[in-house]
């Protein structure tokens, strides 16, 4: 992306915005699959967010 235009940026950014926007929704359904095959708690998990 070296050679990339300001539209071309523009373009990526309209096209990843549905996916971005289900990212929280993923990881939490990610995390209670987790807790449904090992004990885990999920606020405890919390804490390590960035």
């Amino acid at each position: 992306m070296a050679d990339g235009t300001k539209e071309d940026y523009f373009l990526l950014q309209e096209h990843s915005k549905p996916r971005l926007n289900r990212v929280a929704d993923r990881a939490l359904t990610l995390l209670v699959g987790l807790q449904e095959s090992y004990p885990v708690n999920l606020i405890f998990l919390a804490s390590y967010r960035t």
